[in-house]
């Protein structure tokens, strides 16, 4: 996958052998995993990390945050499911189970 704005980008990595999946958009890492795990049951286990980018990331690499501990924010992203992470509640944000929720009530 081909990040098209870093701000908004999400990774997810485990597996056997580590495994890194590259998301444009934490919404598509929310989909993958809901429609992958079956099949890859190491997308659900416990050590399995998910980041995405803060979206006050300068510079070329973004600062990662632990995407189940991030607050999102409403933002115009990438693939449409128009949520930015930010390490810190902020006035109007979400936690992960509640964006997650919204992402996948849309639908894709």
């Amino acid at each position: 996958m081909v990040i098209s704005d870093r701000r908004f980008a999400a990774a997810m990595v485990g597996g056997g052998p580590k495994q890194v999946l590259k998301f444009d958009d934490i919404g598509c890492a929310v989909f993958w995993q809901r429609d992958k795990s079956a099949s890859s049951p190491w997308m659900l286990a416990p050590d399995t990390r998910l980041w995405v980018a803060d979206l006050a990331s300068r510079g070329t690499v973004p600062n990662w945050l632990d995407a189940r501990q991030a607050q999102y924010v409403s933002r115009a992203s990438p693939m449409g499911y128009n949520f930015a992470a930010t390490p810190r509640p902020d006035a109007g944000s979400v936690d992960f189970l509640t964006m997650r929720e919204h992402v996948l009530a849309r639908g894709r």
